[in-house]
């Protein structure tokens, strides 16, 4: 139940399965970026290996 500041420039790890909520306390804009790596598996096949279909 931790709330952490943060400012411009700043990095958060978040780990996985933890409750997560942010907003934005300031007149400026604010950008949140969620990026899951989920089903990015690249199917593999042809000689070698080969590439990412």
């Amino acid at each position: 139940q931790d709330w952490v500041e943060v400012e411009a420039g700043d990095f958060m790890w978040l780990r996985a399965f933890c409750p997560q909520a942010c907003y934005a306390g300031g007149p400026g804009k604010f950008r949140y970026l969620l990026y899951k790596d989920v089903n990015r598996h690249a199917k593999l096949g042809g000689y070698l290996g080969g590439r990412a279909r």
